[in-house]
């Protein structure tokens, strides 16, 4: 009774994503650890570019617009849309942040130096509002190759860790978690990690 009552807690709570075992538990999986795999991945993407970045890949949807006439959806980028041949970079952020600012435009600057890595730009779906004066402002839309857009699968809540803004996750080709970085990272502590 005991096992169903936490499992109910955890369930209810959103608290955690959960792994087979092999004498059948459900254990929760901590996904903000080294070596830990990519939780589910997929983000709604405002741009016409549709992510061209990763592989070309992409599945276009019909266009929809909030309450302020701005576009909210126009594709969605999953994991398969976006190549393994080099590691991930997972930037979440908050368009009305300063210091995320900073950072992608510090990427911008040096897009030439991710050839086989991706870099993936993702902000919480409340700031959908937001958005958009983001990517106009940052010109994020002259930089295909690094997509931006809205979570749409609680990637977020199961990697942030509530620390400081912008949060920098890099992922191995083979999807595993290498390093977190959490506020602005100048771009040589990254380049051990670009390939």
């Amino acid at each position: 009774m005991r096992r169903l009552f936490i499992l109910a807690v955890f369930i209810f709570s959103g608290v955690g994503s959960f792994a087979q075992q092999s004498k059948g538990e459900v254990q929760p999986v901590d996904y903000t650890l080294m070596g830990a795999g990519m939780p589910f991945f997929r983000m709604k993407t405002l741009d016409t570019a549709l992510s061209t970045a990763a592989t070309g890949k992409g599945t276009a949807k019909k266009k929809k617009t909030d309450d302020y006439g701005e576009t909210i959806v126009k594709g969605i980028l999953t994991a398969k849309d976006i190549s393994n041949t080099g590691n991930l970079f997972i930037m979440m952020f908050s368009p009305t942040c300063e210091h995320c600012e900073a950072q992608a435009e510090l990427f911008e600057k040096n897009i030439g130096l991710f050839k086989d890595s991706k870099l993936v730009l993702m902000t919480n779906p409340k700031f959908a509002t937001y958005l958009p004066n983001f990517m106009k402002k940052l010109h994020t839309l002259d930089f295909p190759q690094m997509p931006v857009g809205l979570d749409d699968s609680d990637f977020i809540k199961e990697t942030f860790l509530y620390q400081s803004l912008p949060q920098i996750n890099i992922y191995s080709s083979g999807r595993k978690l290498l390093k977190t970085f959490t506020g602005n990272v100048p771009i040589d502590s990254l380049k051990g990690f670009i390939n």
